[in-house]
């Protein structure tokens, strides 16, 4: 570095102002301005003149990478200046280790002459030179002030995070921040629309490229744009160019974000200090993640019918903004891969079929499971069709079931493993008051009539406990019925299709698997919701003997419970 020799005549300083926060001033800090004011005075008291001011409001004082204090380095570089004047050590920085290596050894290296008005330090007075714990203790008392800031408010965010409260900067994409709560987020109405676009298009067949395109089409702002254009002070690592551009990756971002079903998730990366930056992400364990304080842009089940389409391997079909009507979703029943679709010119007419992908690439290995595309795409109508009608049906059934008196039912007394329970705690209870008996009459010894009665107590206690939690389970099997709406609904949206098309289809079924013989075997969405409110209802059925319930019960597809075609 270039040292100033004339360091006995320094009579040019450079006054260096710093403040982590802005304030309320309009044109800079009032913090600055008192900094400012003290700097000059000090300097006019020792005939020094200030050539000039370098400035860093809102940089924080942890390091040293600060546009004005690199500013100031470089004229003092320069030989503009040779003596530096701040209000106090804090001003120049509150990294122990950094101001203590500025001022005791790069400044004087330098030939700089250091003054810190408040504390008071002057690097050519002579007690200054000679003190050599104050500057290092006041040093360490400055890092000390950000150390446990941080810790503070850490701290503080932790516990915000845990009770569903919204402390970033910046809102996902869809939502903004409650004008009368900044902790609080709700519906976008403009950028929720395009969103609830997105996962529609989605589930209509197209890819992500295919959406953003259409985005761009119809110049829609991008996320980041977008907050620009609401006047937020946004920037992003995703933005390389003055006007961003609908991609591909932004299109998956938000189709695979939970929280557009309102489950917020803040706290994925943290740093080990306040010193160090370097970004650290956390376990899914370590994260706040919150249900049910933030409303739904999206509904769960399709986010649900989504992911599963984003984990399949389904192109677009040429020519078309989207993929084949049963991409994804068609399995080979033996070998479980996809089946492929072909097409067939004859006489004129195109005929389409689905056949094992396997075999398609090796015939010696499973078998074609040819399907006719024309004859699939009818029975699955059907299926759709006579499946939609037994959940109309089961939704009247959930009604009248629930209407029928909780006396008449008649779950707790005719259970047959409460009556049981209850003439095992019966016994015990006789056997227990003959105890004493046995020991009056000598039968028992006292310490075998202690023993014997602790060991019926327990077992007495024991069974209280398995009596109330049968009569709570007699009476859960009435609560299982109920708070079904939801996926019920979804499917009930679809009650009188006649014609397949892709949103149709996804949103239903989740599988469909094409045996050797050419039949079909579906999996709809909710199997496992579907067959557990059915066993609810047979259990309710074999204590009520309810001939409406059992009409219901041996309907075709009851006693079958898979639908095949």
């Amino acid at each position: 570095m270039k040292k100033n020799n004339s360091i006995k005549h320094i009579n040019k300083a450079i006054s260096y102002l710093r403040l982590s926060e802005d304030d309320d001033d309009k044109l800079e800090s009032n913090s600055i301005s008192n900094q400012r004011l003290i700097n000059q005075n000090h300097a006019e008291g020792l005939s020094i003149e200030i050539v000039a001011e370098k400035v860093d409001d809102g940089y924080t004082g942890t390091n040293f990478d600060r546009p004005g204090f690199q500013e100031m380095l470089e004229l003092l570089r320069q030989g503009v200046a040779n003596c530096v004047i701040v209000k106090d050590l804090s001003r120049l920085g509150r990294d122990f280790t950094g101001v203590l290596n500025f001022v005791q050894r790069i400044f004087p290296e330098m030939g700089v002459r250091f003054i810190s008005v408040m504390d008071p330090y002057d690097s050519e007075s002579e007690i200054s030179q000679n003190d050599y714990l104050s500057l290092p203790i006041k040093s360490l008392i400055n890092e000390s002030y950000p150390a446990n800031t941080s810790i503070s408010i850490r701290g503080t965010l932790n516990s915000m995070r845990k009770e569903g409260l919204f402390v970033a900067a910046f809102t996902y994409y869809g939502f903004k921040k409650d004008p009368e709560n900044r902790h609080k987020i709700i519906i976008d109405p403009l950028a929720g629309e395009v969103v609830r676009d997105i996962f529609r298009l989605k589930l209509s067949g197209y890819s992500q490229d295919h959406i953003a395109d259409y985005l761009e089409d119809k110049g829609i702002l991008t996320p980041a744009d977008y907050k620009v254009s609401q006047g937020i002070n946004f920037k992003t690592p995703f933005k390389r160019y003055a006007r961003s551009h609908w991609t591909a990756q932004a299109v998956g971002r938000i189709l695979t974000n939970e929280i557009y079903i309102g489950v917020l998730i803040q706290g994925r990366t943290t740093t080990p200090n306040f010193k160090v930056k370097k970004i650290i992400e956390k376990s899914e364990d370590e994260m706040a993640i919150i249900h049910g304080k933030i409303p739904k842009l999206i509904s769960p089940t399709d986010f649900m019918v989504v992911q599963h389409l984003m984990d399949k391997d389904m192109r677009t079909a040429p020519g078309s903004e989207t993929v084949y009507l049963f991409a994804g979703i068609l399995e080979c029943a033996s070998c479980r891969q996809n089946l492929v679709r072909k097409s067939v010119k004859q006489n004129g007419k195109e005929y389409i079929y689905y056949v094992c992908s396997t075999n398609k690439y090796d015939k010696n290995q499973c078998s074609p499971h040819r399907i006719s595309e024309r004859k699939l795409t009818k029975a699955i109508i059907l299926l759709i069709q006579y499946h939609i009608n037994m959940i109309v049906e089961m939704k009247t059934l959930l009604k009248y079931i629930e209407n029928i008196p909780f006396a008449d039912r008649q779950v707790q007394k005719d259970s047959m493993r409460l009556n049981m329970l209850k003439k095992d705690y019966q016994l015990n209870m006789k056997r227990s008051a003959k105890l004493y008996e046995d020991y009056q009459d000598g039968i028992l010894t006292k310490e075998e009539f202690l023993t014997y009665k602790k060991r019926f107590r327990e077992r007495c206690q024991e069974l209280e406990k398995l009596i109330e939690e049968q009569k709570n389970e007699s009476i859960d099997i009435f609560k299982k019925i109920r708070n079904q709406n939801e996926w019920i609904n979804h499917l009930l949206q679809f009650q009188n299709i006649q014609e397949l098309d892709r949103r149709t289809l996804v949103s239903l079924i989740k599988n469909i698997r094409v045996s050797q013989e050419g039949n079909i075997e579906v999996e709809f969405w909710f199997k496992d919701e579907y067959e557990n409110l059915l066993q609810s209802i047979e259990n309710i059925n074999i204590s009520l003997q309810d001939s409406v319930i059992e009409t219901f019960l041996h309907t075709p597809e009851m006693e079958g419970g898979v639908l095949c075609g």
